[in-house]
C-alpha cells in the first residue's frame, strides 16, 4: 500500500462524500512516524481535490501531528463549536470522547474526521472504552481502518446516498417560501426557525424562544439570518441594538459570516457588527450578567455550555430572549438545558416557545459519521427506546401503576456493560434522562476506571434506576505529602482529599470511602421510594465489603439536601463557590459505617455547623433562605447553641419593643437556628409565612444590611423592616 495508492483512494472516497453530501470517520492504525506521514498524504490530498476558492480548514486534537502549515492544533474544544472544519485530525492516546463527539460536529460534508490510533492502546485489553470504539469502527462499513503492514486499502462500498430530497427547498417553492429571507434558507425547517426567532423579537414580551438541534442543523445561520430580516426591514426605522452571547466568541464565526452574507452592506469589526443605525454586538455572558446593558432582542447561542444559574438571570433581566442549544450532550454540558433549564423557563415565563430543528444543512441524512458517533458514544440514548417503552408501559402510564415490589437491585461489573450493549444502552439512558451532568466522558469512566462500582435498579431486565459509585481512600505516605504541599490532585480521592484540605481532617486518608458520584432514577419512577431503596443496598455492599463511610457531593438544593438527610447522610461541608454547571454550592455529604468514622464524623459535623453560621455573612451570602433553613433542620440537637433563658427574655424584650434590634442580635440568632431546626418541613408554604422566613434569615442570620433587604422585599424603610422582624419572631414563638 504506497502513498500514492492512498491518495488515489482518498480522492474516490471524498469524491463520493462530496456528491452524497456526507462525512466519514477514517482510522489510521500505525506508529507515530506513519501515521505523520499518512496525514499529511491525506491533507494535501484534499486540499488539490477542491472545488471551492475557501482554504482547506484543518485542525488537531491531542499531540501535534502535522506541521502548522497542515493543521491547526487546539487546546481547547469548546471555543471551536461553532466553526467548520474540512478535516479533523484527532491523534488522542488519552482519547478524549467529549472533545472527539464535538468536533465531529463541526466537519463539513465531504470532510473526514481522522482518528489516529496507535497499536498499543488497540491491545489494551484493560481499555475497554477504547476496545468498544475499535470496535464500531471496525463493524461500520462506513468507515474506513487504514492499517500500517497491510496492503489491502478498505473497500469504498456505495455510501448511503438516501437523502430526503424533501429536506431541501425545491426551486419553485423557494421562490415563494425564500422571498423575504435576506441570506437564504436551505431546508423548510430553518425557514420556520428563523420566523420563529423574528416572532420573538416583534411579538409579546416575555415569551422566550428555546431552539434545538442536533450540530450541523444550521441554528447559529438561522438566528444570522433573522438579525439580518431585522436589520433590512423597511419597518424598523428606528435604530436597534441586538445582542448576542456564547460561551466563547469563536462559538459566533458562523453566526457573524451568515450576517454578512445576508446583511452584504453592513459592517462587522471587533465582535460588532453595524449597518445603518442599527448595531449587533457579542457580548461575553459574565459581561452581560455584570452590566446589564440594553438591548432590544438578545441571542443565547450554544446555551447547553453556560451554566443554567447565568440562564436563569438573563431571563429575569431581558424579555425577548432566543435560546439556541445542541440536542445531545457534545459538549460536555449533558442535558442541563433540556432537563433544568427549561423548568427555570416554565416557572418564570411559562409561555415561552420551542423549536426543534430536525434536518441536517452542513451534511445529508444518515450521514455515515453521524451515524458512528450516536452509536460509539450512546449519544442516542436520551431516550427510552422503544421496545423498552411497550414493556414498561403499564409501569410508565402512571405512578399509580407501578409495582415497586417487582424491583431488583443488581451489582454490574464493567465487562458485563461491555459485552451486552443493550445494557449498556439502558444504563447510559437513565443517566443521560434523569442526571443534566451526564456527557460522553461518562462512557469512558463507565467501561475504563477500575475503582468505579455500578448498582442498577430493574424491572423485569429493564433498568430503571443507577447508581454510579467508586472506591476511594487509604492513599500512599508521599501522595499525601504531595497534596499537602499542594504539589498534585490525586485521582479517585474526591472524599478524603475535600475533606484533608478543606476540613482540617489529617486522619482523612485513613479510612475507605464509597463515594456515590451520580444517582438517577427515570422521572416516571421518581418519588416512589427507588432511590432510597438503591443506596441501602448500596449500603449492604459497602458493609460486606468493610467500607469506613459512604459519601456524595452535589449542588446543594432543597430537594436533593432533603434527599440525602431522609438517606441518613450527615452534611460535613459546603463549598464557597458556585458549581459552574449548577450555580449551586457544593454540599459533602457523609454516612459512617464503622465505629471510627461514626466518631469523625459527628466532629465533622461539630465543625461544620459552628463554622457555617459565622460564615453566613460573607461566604455563604448568595445561599437561599430554603437552603440555609434545610441545612440548619438537619443540625443534631446535641450540638445545637445553648437557648438559654436569658436569650429568650432578651427576644421577649425585642418583640415588646423595649430593646432594639442590634442590641438583641445574638439572641434573635440563637433563637431563629433553634426555630428552624425544629421545624418538620422546610419552611411552612404559605406565601406570607415563606417571606417572613427569607427576612429573619436574611437579616439575622446572613447579616444582610437593611437598605439590601428594603429593595427586595418592597419595604419602605428601617421602620417598616423592623416591623416585619418583630412580626416575624413573634410568629416563630408562637409555633413553639
Amino acid at each position: 500500500m504506497t502513498q500514492s495508492d492512498i491518495c488515489s483512494w482518498f480522492k474516490t472516497l471524498t469524491q463520493q462524500l462530496q456528491n452524497n453530501r456526507q462525512r466519514s470517520l477514517i482510522v489510521l492504525h500505525g506508529d507515530s512516524n506513519w501515521i505523520k506521514s499518512n496525514s499529511i498524504v491525506l491533507t494535501e490530498q484534499l486540499l488539490q481535490d477542491r472545488t471551492s476558492v475557501k482554504p482547506l480548514r484543518s485542525i488537531t486534537w491531542g499531540e501535534n501531528v502535522v506541521d502548522e502549515e497542515h493543521s491547526n492544533l487546539i487546546v481547547n474544544f469548546r471555543q471551536h463549536l461553532g466553526g467548520e472544519n474540512d478535516i479533523v485530525l484527532f491523534n488522542d492516546n488519552a482519547f478524549h470522547p467529549d472533545a472527539f463527539a464535538a468536533l465531529s460536529g463541526t466537519i463539513v460534508a465531504g470532510g473526514v474526521l481522522i482518528w489516529c490510533c496507535s497499536p498499543e492502546s488497540i491491545l489494551d485489553n484493560n481499555n475497554l472504552f477504547i476496545q468498544r470504539i475499535w470496535a464500531k469502527a471496525q463493524q461500520d462499513e462506513n468507515s474506513f481502518i487504514l492499517s500500517q503492514g497491510n496492503d489491502d486499502l478498505p473497500q469504498i462500498n456505495q455510501l448511503n446516498q438516501q437523502e430526503k430530497q424533501s429536506n431541501f427547498i425545491a426551486p419553485a417553492l423557494s421562490e415563494t417560501v425564500l422571498s423575504s429571507v435576506v441570506g437564504g434558507c436551505k431546508t423548510n425547517e430553518q425557514q420556520c426557525a428563523v420566523n420563529a426567532i423574528e416572532k420573538v423579537a416583534v411579538g409579546h414580551r416575555k415569551r422566550p424562544l428555546v431552539l434545538t438541534a442536533d450540530r450541523g442543523r444550521g441554528k447559529s445561520s438561522a438566528l444570522a439570518i433573522a438579525v439580518a430580516n431585522r436589520l433590512l426591514s423597511d419597518s424598523n426605522t428606528e435604530s436597534h441594538t441586538i445582542v448576542i452571547t456564547a460561551p466563547h466568541i469563536d462559538a459566533l464565526a458562523i453566526f457573524f459570516q451568515q450576517l454578512q452574507v445576508s446583511c452584504p452592506n453592513g459592517e462587522y469589526h471587533q465582535n460588532i457588527f453595524i449597518y445603518k443605525k442599527h448595531r449587533v454586538e457579542f457580548i461575553a455572558i459574565d459581561v452581560l450578567i455584570k452590566e446589564k446593558p440594553k438591548a432590544h432582542l438578545l441571542l443565547v447561542d450554544e446555551a447547553a455550555a453556560i451554566p443554567v444559574y447565568l440562564l436563569s438571570q438573563l431571563v429575569d433581566e431581558y424579555h425577548r430572549l432566543v435560546f439556541s442549544s445542541t440536542q445531545h450532550g457534545y459538549e460536555g454540558a449533558g442535558r442541563g438545558f433540556a432537563v433544568k433549564f427549561k423548568k427555570v423557563l416554565a416557572k418564570k415565563t411559562p409561555n415561552f416557545n420551542q423549536y426543534h430543528i430536525h434536518e441536517p444543512i452542513r451534511w445529508a441524512e444518515q450521514d455515515p459519521l453521524e451515524k458512528f458517533v450516536f452509536e460509539a458514544f450512546l449519544l442516542n440514548s436520551s431516550i427510552i427506546n422503544s421496545n423498552q417503552k411497550d414493556r414498561l408501559s403499564v409501569q410508565v402510564d402512571s405512578k399509580e401503576n407501578i409495582d415497586i415490589s417487582r424491583a431488583v437491585v443488581k451489582t454490574i461489573s464493567q465487562h458485563q456493560l461491555f459485552a451486552d450493549e443493550n445494557l449498556l444502552q439502558q444504563v447510559f439512558a437513565v443517566l443521560v434522562t434523569a442526571h443534566y451532568q451526564t456527557s460522553p466522558s461518562d462512557l469512558k469512566l463507565l467501561l475504563n476506571n477500575s475503582a468505579v462500582r455500578l448498582f442498577v435498579t430493574a424491572i423485569d431486565s429493564q433498568v430503571i434506576a443507577v447508581a454510579l459509585t467508586i472506591k476511594e481512600g487509604q492513599a500512599e505516605t508521599h501522595a499525601i505529602n504531595d497534596v499537602a504541599q499542594a504539589k498534585r490532585r490525586l485521582k479517585n480521592q474526591f472524599l478524603p482529599q475535600s475533606l484533608f484540605l478543606h476540613n482540617h481532617c489529617a486522619t482523612a486518608f485513613d479510612y475507605q470511602y464509597l463515594r456515590i458520584m451520580r444517582i438517577a432514577v427515570l422521572p416516571n419512577f421518581q418519588q416512589q421510594g427507588i432511590g432510597l431503596t438503591l443506596l441501602a443496598e448500596i449500603k449492604q455492599y459497602a458493609q460486606l465489603e468493610a467500607i469506613d463511610m459512604l459519601g456524595t457531593s452535589f449542588g446543594a438544593n432543597h430537594s436533593l439536601l432533603n434527599f440525602w438527610y431522609q438517606a441518613d447522610y450527615s452534611i460535613v461541608r459546603i463549598g464557597f463557590s458556585m458549581d459552574k454547571a449548577s450555580g449551586e454550592h457544593s454540599t459533602l455529604y457523609l454516612q459512617p459505617l464503622t465505629p471510627s468514622a461514626i466518631e469523625l464524623v459527628k466532629n465533622l459535623q461539630k465543625q461544620f455547623y459552628r463554622s457555617f453560621v459565622y460564615l453566613l455573612a460573607e461566604q455563604y451570602q448568595n445561599l437561599s433562605a430554603v437552603v440555609i433553613s434545610e441545612v440548619i433542620k438537619q443540625w443534631p440537637a446535641e450540638i445545637l447553641p445553648v437557648l438559654t433563658s436569658f436569650d429568650q427574655q432578651i427576644v421577649e424584650n425585642f418583640i415588646s419593643r423595649k430593646s432594639l434590634f442590634d442590641a438583641c442580635a445574638y439572641s434573635l440568632h440563637v433563637q431563629l437556628i433553634h426555630h428552624l431546626a425544629s421545624l418538620m418541613s422546610t419552611l411552612d408554604k404559605s406565601v406570607d409565612d415563606f417571606n417572613t422566613t427569607e427576612i429573619l434569615v436574611k437579616r439575622i442570620l446572613q447579616k444582610q444590611n437593611s437598605a439590601s433587604i428594603c429593595q427586595a422585599f418592597g419595604l419602605t424603610g428601617k421602620k417598616q423592616l423592623n416591623n416585619a422582624l418583630i412580626d416575624g419572631v413573634k410568629a416563630i414563638i408562637a409555633k413553639r
